[in-house]
């Protein structure tokens, strides 16, 4: 069904627990946070549900009576791996995650509860189907934000959690792990992390200036490009477009200050090639230009690691639950294609010797002591 009313959240509500019943299947296609919760809730009790963004939807060519869906004991058998699972990534976490980070987190503990290898771990709402079976258990209990959460704190309940906060302060007073504010930083903290370092972040803008850059030196065809004159030309451009967007709406932007970002980054990541199969070079502000012919094909990512490693700075963590926040403060969004952007920066940075996992949990980096 498409949702074309006011009434729909109270329809799924009610006649989709009576389709459901029945013993039929139900597929709800929405754009309402509050639809998506209603089909979360019915996925605890009936395996037959699904639910898929509005956008994403298209009909079948006819319809189909789908059958009766019951757990077999295999399947109850991985989901009660999965809440031991979970709760075991609760203890090493800290005692808290968001709902839409425990599918990242099982798939590290164990491939099994990878959405590729099909089963009931690759049905929608196999995590909801879990965090039920904990709440059912009073282990864990439910954080909302906001009204009608979607994406919601996962919290052990106090009589669970008691060791586990007994444990994390004997690491903290060894030294072994961050303060535990450390993985609460918000978008916000983040930014004003950045801003106070003078590094933008200057989310929407740095990015265009890099495709600017980007297409400056692929217009030139492997002539040299001088790197202030690039940088200059690549922000002036963006500028243009953006001036005759933000005319008349309030502050002027600060221009000045996203060149000496963009400087800055250029001097701290390698990723200026002088000749097209060259060694790769920074910026040396103080030295004079450089002209050069292109970039690394990451150069995206590693101009981003500096901004993410002066976040680790001073022994500061980052845990995987904060992906969406890390994705907000640089990528100024918390949407899909920012999160896997906010991945790829990791995953660069791994391989590049920049960041690494910590000793005692897969779900947290820090600073390769190297690259501080």
């Amino acid at each position: 069904m498409q949702d074309d009313n006011a009434e729909l959240v109270k329809l799924v509500q009610e006649q989709g627990r009576e389709i459901l019943a029945e013993g039929h299947g139900l597929l709800v296609a929405s754009f309402r946070p509050a639809v998506r919760a209603v089909c979360d809730h019915l996925m605890t009790e009936y395996a037959a549900v699904t639910f898929v963004p509005l956008a994403l939807y298209s009909p079948p060519a006819e319809a189909v009576e789908r059958p009766k869906v019951a757990l077999s004991s295999g399947q109850s058998s991985l989901i009660s791996d999965a809440a031991d699972a979970l709760i075991r990534a609760l203890s090493a976490r800290g005692g808290r995650v968001r709902k839409s980070d425990i599918r990242g987190i099982l798939v590290m503990q164990d491939a099994k509860f990878d959405k590729s290898n099909g089963g009931v771990a690759a049905q929608t709402g196999f995590m909801t189907i879990v965090v039920n079976h904990l709440i059912r258990r009073n282990q864990v209990r439910l954080i909302n934000t906001q009204e009608n959460d979607v994406n919601p704190w996962v919290e052990l309940v106090s009589d669970v959690s008691t060791h586990v906060r007994a444990a994390a302060a004997a690491q903290e007073t060894d030294g072994n792990l961050a303060p535990r504010d450390s993985y609460r930083r918000t978008s916000d903290d983040l930014i004003r992390e950045l801003r106070e370092a003078s590094l933008g972040p200057f989310q929407d803008v740095r990015a265009k200036v890099y495709e600017e850059m980007a297409s400056v030196l692929a217009d030139a065809k492997e002539e040299p490009v001088f790197v202030r004159e690039l940088v200059k030309h690549s922000i002036s451009a963006v500028r243009t477009e953006m001036d005759e967007y933000l005319n008349g709406r309030g502050k002027p932007y600060p221009w000045s200050k996203v060149r000496v970002l963009i400087t800055k980054l250029l001097s701290s990541a390698k990723v200026l090639l002088v000749t097209p199969d060259g060694e790769a070079t920074a910026f040396s502000w103080t030295d004079g230009d450089i002209a050069v012919s292109g970039l690394i094909d990451e150069f995206r990512e590693a101009l981003d690691s500096v901004l993410l490693l002066h976040l680790l700075r001073n022994k500061q963590t980052l845990w995987l639950d904060q992906l969406a926040e890390l994705s907000g403060a640089l990528y100024n969004s918390r949407r899909d294609d920012a999160i896997d952007r906010g991945m790829a920066l990791i995953s660069y940075c791994t391989r590049a010797g920049i960041v690494r996992r910590t000793a005692h949990s897969d779900v947290e980096i820090e600073a390769c002591v190297e690259a501080i």
